[in-house]
């Protein structure tokens, strides 16, 4: 509350402040002259002072639409470039695929790797949360164990999520970092764009990351008109989702826009245990409501509230997997559940378990974000503040079977509330000088309650052998960018970031950690319609600190020196366009993820603790392709080659796992020459679409996206029962949009294959058997069919 009073008193001072400063001044202008002709003279001037600024701003605007054709879009560009895919309003059936351009809300810089998907991208590419993405992004890999999500890109990844957890690929919303993996996985409400930037990240967005970033922008309050938008779905599983979205301008000066989601499906994981299917696994049940308000008093003031709401329930699945599949013994690769209970049913395949224990995932997020932007004539200024509540509870059966007690566990699953506070103010160069600077502050705030639960006759309650406290951690940094045009062909830019991350454990021990990151990147015009570039940039993940039983105490922060070169081209108007950039990450000191057999009852023992593993090397090429060859058809390919190793890089060793020529060292367990989880050396996406039209019924749209992926492992550890054999997943929908453009129908079927892949691996030592190195896992969801419709008004 204390949070909201402090944004409340800061919204009204800025506000208050720069429209009070306007009004005076245009006071002043008249009541000071006696005459009334000195007056009009007065007002003259003033005339031709704004013609003026009009005509440099003319020259800015022809500036920025050459630099479009050097591969650079500007906003005026850009905006016809997705032409029809903006407000919904309408829902054209003609696609402008993807925009690679830098985006003006980023402020991203010279140099940058994104992908921007606009609106009906995203419609298309049928990315309603951040599972899909990874199908229209090159480098980019979704994995996901429990509750939380885990990214990878060009060799880092996840591969720790809780609450003191650094995201290697941060997902922002609105400008706002989300601090949680678990959060990371919301469906996406009323989104406008999304973009993806790949390799360390400084000053692109809000907090540093070391792999990448993800920047989901919803819609904005259109001032300008009544609008809005009915959709639902329906499809396998009982699937049962509804969205609509209502924007009110009240006047030219505020308006308000309100969105609402109700989504529900039934499990996807069948468990027989019990009938009818109220314990099948995976079943969710979603409902989240937006609200935003727009108050824009002058062209050079204007700010933005949003709100937003989620509230989940469902029958969740594992903490990390849901699936004892295989196991080593005494170093033999065995089949199923090795420590279950004699006489337990093993389940059949990915999606048909047997389970005696209720599982239950239920979470509760509030938001809300205050973001102010101000022409101060000098610079631009940029005020984002945000305060998050959250709540989540994941229950799950934690002997993996249908055996021991069906209401009472000793571990039964976590539970934990959240808040996360952050402010971040940002100027920059307003105007369209060779010279570009950029200065930022920012601060971030997390506090995290978090108690392991053991489960008695149905009832939860924290468990009595844990700890109690709160972690949490609080960071400060400050940054800055100068960037040069030497000619109108050749740029130069260099950007610095200083960090200071300090962390809490439950227990009250604390550390900090402190950095400095840098960038430095040229681009040089090839062409009208060629940019080349060249960048060096560093970046590092704080470290950490752990509380598990025999575990180092802390770990280092982990960091990451990229070199990459490359070009952005367009050609035929826009039409297509080619983006080729190849890189080198060198990383040190990676934190690893190591398992330790330690008295939590329930697990097996298996606690997971943090250390610095080591070194490794990634480098590789990504190649985007978009083609619109005539008015009908469109067309896109994303290509990525990933060759990423791990050098000397060292974990606990796992009891059962035998003796593994080059990699058992005695207590140790030796990486090196093995690949990172979920870093494929191949994979391909492919979009194509031809637009039927016809004068009296409307227009037709046949649509395909099929994605290729070569072998990769679900963990770290490269064995046989982590892999992922090579794939081919293909989406296919047939979209017709009535005559007049309002009203849309769709069919739809995602993974036609219906491919069972894995979404993260575990390798751990149940305490119970030391003999055993079981593997836990979790998999992506199976085929996928169902009906879209929607009407816009």
């Amino acid at each position: 509350m204390k949070n909201l009073t402090v944004l409340s008193v800061l919204l009204a001072v800025s506000v208050w402040w720069p429209v009070q400063a306007d009004q005076q001044q245009s006071a002043e202008g008249c009541e000071n002259h006696a005459e009334v002709q000195q007056c009009i003279e007065a007002m003259k001037s003033r005339v031709a002072k704004l013609e003026g600024e009009l005509k440099n701003a003319r020259k800015s605007l022809a500036g920025l639409e050459g630099r479009l054709q050097a591969g650079q879009s500007s906003l005026v560009k850009e905006s016809k470039a997705i032409a029809g895919a903006g407000p919904p309003n309408s829902t054209p059936v003609t696609s402008r695929w993807t925009d690679s351009g830098p985006a003006a809300q980023t402020d991203s810089g010279l140099a940058i790797t994104r992908t921007s998907l606009t609106w009906e991208r995203l419609q298309f590419g049928g990315v309603q949360d951040v599972s899909r993405l990874d199908r229209l992004i090159p480098g980019l890999q979704y994995g996901r164990s429990g509750h939380d999500v885990r990214l990878s890109m060009r060799g880092a990844r996840n591969n720790s999520v809780g609450p003191q957890a650094e995201q290697v690929v941060g997902i922002h919303v609105d400008g706002v970092y989300v601090p949680s993996t678990m959060q990371a996985l919301e469906p996406y409400l009323d989104v406008e764009r999304i973009d993806v930037l790949r390799g360390p990240q400084g000053l692109a967005y809000r907090r540093n990351t070391i792999g990448g970033a993800i920047h989901i922008k919803t819609y904005d309050p259109n001032l300008d008109r009544f609008e809005g938008r009915i959709e639902g779905v329906m499809g396998r599983f009982d699937r049962a989702r509804f969205e609509a979205v209502f924007n009110i301008p009240f006047n030219d000066q505020f308006a308000f826009r309100f969105a609402a989601l109700a989504d529900a499906h039934s499990g996807i994981i069948i468990n027989p245990h019990e009938e009818p299917d109220s314990d099948d696994l995976n079943s969710a049940k979603t409902q989240m409501v937006s609200a935003a308000f727009r108050w824009r008093p002058s062209n050079r003031f204007d700010t933005i509230l949003k709100v937003k709401f989620l509230d989940k329930n469902g029958n969740g699945t594992g903490i990390w997997g849901y699936q004892q599949t295989v196991a080593y013994v005494d170093g033999e690769l065995l089949p199923g559940h090795q420590f279950a209970a004699p006489g337990v049913i093993q389940d059949l395949g990915p999606y048909i378990v047997w389970r005696n224990f209720l599982a239950t995932d239920d979470m509760e997020n509030l938001s809300s974000t205050l973001s102010v932007n101000w022409d101060m004539g000098f610079a631009q200024m940029q005020w984002i503040s945000n305060f998050t509540e959250l709540e989540a509870t994941q229950l799950f059966d934690s002997d993996y079977s249908d055996a021991g007690e069906a209401r009472s566990s000793d571990f039964a699953g976590w539970n934990t509330f959240q808040d996360s506070w952050s402010s971040e103010i940002r100027l920059s160069s307003a105007t369209d000088n060779a010279l570009d600077w950029v200065l930022g502050l920012y601060t971030f705030d997390r506090s995290a309650d978090w108690s392991w639960l053991e489960a008695n006759t149905g009832l939860h309650s924290p468990a009595s052998w844990d700890n109690s406290g709160k972690y949490s951690i609080d960071s400060q940094a400050a940054y800055g960018r100068l960037a040069y045009g030497f000619s109108d062909r050749w740029r130069m830019s260099g950007e610095l970031r200083w960090f200071k991350d300090t962390k809490q454990l439950r227990t009250g021990e604390t550390d900090s950690w402190s950095d400095v990151i840098w960038k430095a990147a040229t681009e040089f015009d090839l062409s009208p319609r060629v940019v080349s570039y060249l960048s060096a940039s560093t970046g590092a993940r704080s470290g950490g600190l752990n509380n598990t039983p025999g575990a180092p105490a802390a770990y280092d922060p982990e960091s990451v020196t990229a070199l990459e070169v490359g070009f952005r081209s367009q050609f035929s108007g826009g039409k297509l366009r080619l983006n080729v950039a190849a890189f080198y990450n060198d990383y040190k000191d990676m934190q690893a993820q190591s398992f330790g057999v330690g008295p939590m009852p329930g697990s097996q023992g298996a606690l997971e603790y943090i250390g610095n593993g080591g070194s490794m090397t990634a480098k590789g090429a990504e190649i985007e392709f978009q083609w619109l060859p005539g008015e009908n058809w469109d067309i896109g390919l994303q290509l990525a080659y990933l060759d990423a190793r791990f050098g000397t890089y060292d974990v606990a060793g796992i009891a059962g796992l035998g003796d593994i020529e080059g990699h058992t060292e005695g207590d140790r367990l030796s990486l090196n020459g093995w690949r990172p989880a979920f870093s494929p050396k191949i994979t391909l996406g492919l979009q194509a679409g031809y637009l039927f039209r016809t004068k009296r019924w409307g227009t037709l749209k046949p649509y395909i996206q099929t994605y290729y992926s070569s072998e990769y492992s679900a963990s770290d550890i490269n064995l046989p029962g982590t892999m992922q054999s090579s794939h081919t997943t293909t989406d296919v929908r047939l979209t017709w949009l009535a005559p007049g453009g309002r009203f849309r129908f769709e069919g739809y079927a995602l993974n036609v294959e219906d491919e069972a892949l894995l979404s993260h691996v575990m390798v751990y030592n149940p305490s119970a058997r030391p003999d055993i190195a079981t593997i836990q896992t979790n998999w992506r969801k199976p085929r996928l069919i169902g009906v879209i419709f929607s009407y816009d008004f």
